[in-house]
């Protein structure tokens, strides 16, 4: 990226999930897994009807304050409304709650190689970090687990706020604990409409991390990597 960033900005953000971890397997991934385990085969197309059934469930729901008071509930309606697009044959509560417990126990949150390299140089730098995450009530354990904690002077997750990203909000409440202001801030994510948009709402500069290429259209700061990031941003601005 031919973009210099040097001396402007005092803090990063960052989002945590496909910015500073993945999972290993995948949620769909362990579903299938599961399922196999069962004798169900699911044709690929069949699956991916399915899953954009799932999804969309997932998007309508995921963040409704109702949601937050009752997870369980949530996800249980978020497996069968999946199994029901898959097939009628395997409609059933018992499946369900297999899966439920199966996937959860499966899926494991891990850093990319590359992220406490990053987030080590850039506190070394003198830059405020803070990480502002659409997840639930545990990601601030997960992060001591990942070693991530000591980096973030600033942690704000959705499910303890009250709103998600792209919500201005969400931003606003990282921005005071990191006490710096948007026009000095950068937020780096993965997620074009939750992460570059909503950083903009609040003028804020995003920066689009994209591993596999899959925005190159898209007009924004975009970098490959989060070392990649380390090329361009510099040092910090010691004003206010």
């Amino acid at each position: 990226m031919n973009i210099s960033l040097s001396g402007h900005f005092r803090g990063i953000l960052f989002d945590v999930g496909w910015t500073l971890v993945y999972p290993d397997p995948t949620r769909d991934a362990a579903i299938q897994a599961v399922l196999r385990e069962q004798g169900f085969y699911i044709p690929p197309a069949v699956w991916d009807e399915g899953y954009r059934a799932a999804e969309a469930f997932y998007l309508a729901r995921r963040w409704q304050p109702e949601t937050r008071q009752n997870l369980r509930a949530f996800w249980f309606g978020y497996y069968s409304e999946l199994l029901a697009s898959l097939s009628p044959a395997i409609r059933d509560g018992g499946l369900v709650a297999l899966l439920m417990q199966e996937v959860e126990k499966a899926v494991r949150w891990n850093l990319y190689p590359d992220t406490l390299e990053v987030m080590s140089e850039l506190r070394s730098r003198g830059f405020g970090l803070g990480a502002v995450s659409n997840w639930n009530q545990g990601l601030p354990a997960l992060c001591q687990e990942w070693g991530l904690a000591p980096y973030l002077d600033a942690l704000v997750v959705s499910d303890v706020a009250g709103f998600h990203k792209p919500d201005r909000r969400i931003f606003e409440l990282v921005l005071r604990a990191l006490r710096v202001s948007a026009s000095r801030t950068l937020h780096v994510g993965d997620d074009y409409v939750a992460d570059v948009e909503g950083a903009r709402a609040v003028g804020i500069t995003p920066v689009l991390i994209d591993r596999d290429g899959r925005y190159e259209e898209i007009q924004c700061l975009r970098v490959d990597s989060l070392l990649t990031l380390l090329s361009f941003v510099g040092w910090p601005c010691r004003s206010s």
